[in-house]
């Protein structure tokens, strides 16, 4: 689906209101999780898209700010700012499958 950006640009509280959290993480605390190198890259050029052709309301966390509880709040707040009629877009660019095997391998 084409979505027009002049059909979602607006000012906070604005029905149609675009907005956007983008996360990313190369470097992880954990020393078992090997680092990346283009998704933090891939995070701020989403990131940048969204803020050139949406204008207000995109987000962005990215390694030491990308935390769970970091991530947790600024969900939090986009969920609570965004109007029934409001587009939110999540993405998040980093070692998701990594995690998963991690964790599969933790529980035996």
């Amino acid at each position: 689906m084409l979505i027009d950006p002049a059909g979602v640009r607006g000012t906070l509280g604005d029905p149609g209101m675009f907005r956007s959290l983008h996360v990313g993480i190369d470097r992880y605390a954990d020393p078992g999780l090997q680092w990346l190198s283009g998704a933090v890259r891939d995070a701020e050029a989403l990131h940048a898209l969204f803020a050139d052709t949406f204008g207000t309301g995109p987000a962005l966390l990215c390694d030491k700010a990308a935390t769970a509880s970091g991530i947790r709040t600024a969900l939090m707040t986009l969920a609570s700012e965004a109007g029934a009629d409001d587009i939110v877009v999540v993405t998040f660019a980093g070692a998701v499958e990594l995690l998963r095997n991690r964790r599969r391998a933790a529980r035996g």
